[in-house]
């Protein structure tokens, strides 16, 4: 029996197919979790869509215009189960081989009915989680204004100079949006569904205001803002960049062992300078406003880039981790159409940032670290 929130995570995906079709699988998961019916119909119904969904995919066709992953279970006509399983093998998935370990929700607005033959299913969503937008509170990289904690459960314990230093694992262990992710978090616990989750459902500004209005003539993308030019590097890898690394926050490195604000210097050549020192000679500054915002993002756009894309390894480097997709700022289907569709990857890859991010930060990690 396989559990069905982990689905996406058990299959045995070709490798071709496995980064579309596992987050495909993964959504619908986790539409069920939160719209999930304990009868047969209602179950039989989802997994003859997966198996469909299944089918299209395997053999390169395309899903049908009206169908959308908001709402997987409407508006896709199902392919007969025998083709399904001769066709996918393995990829077959069989209701009785499905542990449901879902539980239904209560208050639900009407009843569903689910016919083996109709096209469309009305699955109803309650009105308070329709309504329900994601703030850029949640994706923020310090955590929650009233963080939550199990102080029976310690998950690192030291005690050095006969001082203790403890800290406990962070609740919800699961996190259900990005803030939530903490040093503690465990991504081997996390399913598909689970990552999915922490997507907002709707794009979100989280680069300053100013990179997103017209300015000297710069270069203004319609999805991701101004693209600063920074000579060695194509428009096409600071708009990569600028996905991969929307936001950052208080960033520092060590200059003769005191942290101090990465943006004060720029390191050329193996060489630090003070930035505004240098500001006018660099080959870049005279198409770029000498604001604080756009030399801010001069300094560290050109520092990732130098360090991701010409493997450079710079003599003063950023105090701690900064990983790729720290921030998810859009939706999956909106990831898709900037060119990135392995939605559960990126979540994965936003876990992994999330939780070095905050290891490689933290005072008592770092102090046991030393000692160690």
């Amino acid at each position: 029996m396989i559990k069905f929130t982990q689905l996406a995570d058990r299959l045995d995906y070709p490798p071709i197919i496995r980064a579309e079709l596992s987050t495909l699988h993964a959504s619908i998961v986790t539409h069920v979790i939160d719209n999930f019916q304990n009868n047969s119909i209602f179950k039989s119904h989802v997994i003859s869509v997966m198996n469909t969904i299944s089918y299209y995919i395997h053999e390169g066709d395309a899903l049908p215009s009206d169908w959308s992953i908001d709402k997987p279970l409407e508006n896709i006509d199902i392919i007969d189960s025998s083709i399904c399983q001769s066709t996918l093998n393995k990829l077959f998935i069989r209701v009785r081989s499905i542990s449901w370990d879902v539980d239904e929700k209560l208050n639900k607005d009407k009843p569903t009915v689910v016919s083996e033959y109709s096209r469309s299913v009305d699955i109803p969503i309650k009105a308070t989680e329709a309504a329900t937008i994601t703030t850029k509170e949640d994706l923020y990289i310090r955590p929650p204004t009233i963080p939550q904690f199990d102080i029976t459960k310690p998950w690192l314990y030291q005690v050095i100079d006969n001082t203790p230093y403890v800290i406990y694992k962070s609740l919800p262990e699961i996190p259900v949006i990005q803030n939530q992710i903490s040093v503690t978090t465990d991504i081997n616990m996390m399913t598909s569904a689970d990552l999915l989750k922490l997507y907002p459902n709707c794009y979100i500004k989280t680069r300053p205001a100013v990179m997103y209005d017209s300015n000297n003539g710069l270069k203004l993308d319609s999805n991701v803002g101004i693209l600063i030019p920074i000579k060695g590097f194509s428009p096409k890898q600071v708009r990569d960049n600028i996905i991969k690394y929307p936001h950052w926050f208080k960033l520092s490195r060590v200059v003769d062992n005191q942290s101090v604000s990465f943006y004060q210097n720029i390191e050329i050549d193996g060489e630090l300078h003070d930035t505004l020192k240098v500001w006018d000679t660099l080959p870049d500054s005279k198409k770029i406003p000498k604001t604080a915002e756009f030399i801010r993002e001069y300094v560290v756009r050109r520092y990732l880039l130098e360090r991701d894309i010409k493997n450079i390894k710079h003599k003063y480097p950023m105090y701690g981790d900064l990983g790729p997709f720290l921030i998810l700022f859009t939706s999956p289907a909106e990831y898709k159409k900037l060119g990135y569709s392995n939605a559960v990857e990126y979540a994965k890859q936003c876990v992994s940032s999330r939780v070095a991010y905050k290891r490689s930060r933290n005072p008592i990690i770092r102090l046991t670290m030393e000692v160690k």
